[in-house]
């Protein structure tokens, strides 16, 4: 009697510990589904979009949006999840959560990281947008050559494409579209074309000298792009070492102005319109240069103002106060 009781007992014990086990492991999937988000791929249809860090201080409480960094428009991302709101200025508005292809993590507007979609460049003039993929259903406005927007996935309709974009338009506004349609003719999805001007767009909206250096040359990198020509006239005069100083452009111009002679002794000529470039070589009083370019701006120099002049031979800078006219 008491080996059957005493069986029993252990029979019980082995059920609840088995039922304890169970009951852990299916809390420990269910967590685990929890955490798996879908990402998915999308691109960036602004430039300098902000990209924020979520703080949640209580459990409760709304989350809020604290900037960290910007991405530019263009950029390919995985899109995690759906939209949330978030606090940001005091306004409610919709996030989303993405991660670059850099891997940094963070909250943009969702209205312009567009999921399930490639990056497209419109290389037509003037182009039609749709609001269905109809020739009967044009809208008022014409997005203008070489804008970037996202091409949804799959999205081919006859002779139509579904796109989203934050278009510059020919009346040089700019209007956010939301899966619209335009002629598949009119745009191109091909890497040439497409990073030729994403790095054109860097170039021209960056401030900083040396970094729209490296983004001017990288668009001119794209031998192929239908735009190459464009971007070339634009981009043509990058900033170089002759005239970037510290980081910031000195702007310089053609400048014939014949023969000018040196009226001092002494006179240090720079491989930079600068007192910080090197100093190539020295003048004295009665030497002849002919001068070949000038800066934009006039700078000060022991209470001399003047802009600074390049020489033909050797190529260098003078300071314009230590020359005369011939």
């Amino acid at each position: 009697m008491k080996i059957i009781l005493k069986e029993n007992l252990m029979k019980k014990i082995v059920l609840i510990t088995l039922s304890i086990l169970i009951l852990i492991f299916v809390s420990s999937c269910k967590k685990t589904e929890k955490e798996v988000v879908n990402s998915v791929d999308g691109i960036i249809i602004r430039g300098g979009l902000g990209l924020f860090e979520k703080i949640q201080e209580g459990e409760n409480s709304t989350p809020t949006a604290k900037y960290k960094d910007s991405v530019t428009i263009g950029e390919k991302v995985k899109i995690n999840g759906t939209s949330e709101k978030i606090t940001y200025d005091k306004n409610e508005l919709d996030f989303v959560k993405i991660t670059t292809e850099s891997k940094t993590s963070g909250y943009v507007s969702s209205a312009y990281a567009i999921a399930d979609s490639e990056l497209g460049v419109i290389i037509e003039d003037d182009v039609v947008v749709f609001t269905e993929p109809v020739l009967t259903k044009p809208s008022v406005d014409s997005i203008k050559k070489m804008n970037l927007v996202a091409v949804h996935n799959n999205s081919r309709n006859g002779d139509f494409i579904k796109i989203s974009a934050n278009a510059l338009l020919t009346n040089n506004k700019y209007k956010l579209f939301s899966e619209v349609y335009i002629k598949a003719s009119s745009i191109s999805m091909t890497e040439d074309d497409t990073q030729s001007i994403r790095f054109y767009n860097m170039a021209i909206s960056e401030k900083n000298a040396t970094k729209k250096k490296v983004f001017s040359e990288t668009a001119l990198k794209f031998k192929n792009s239908v735009f190459i020509d464009e971007i070339n006239s634009k981009l043509g005069n990058t900033p170089t070492k002759d005239n970037v100083i510290n980081d910031e452009e000195i702007e310089t111009e053609d400048f014939d102005g014949g023969i000018f002679i040196v009226n001092n002794d002494k006179i240090n000529i720079r491989d930079l319109p600068s007192q910080n470039g090197n100093v190539v070589a020295q003048l004295n009083t009665g030497d002849e240069v002919k001068v070949i370019a000038k800066t934009k701006k006039t700078y000060t120099i022991d209470n001399y103002d003047s802009a600074w002049f390049k020489i033909e031979e050797p190529k260098a800078w003078v300071f314009g106060a230590f020359i005369d006219q011939k």
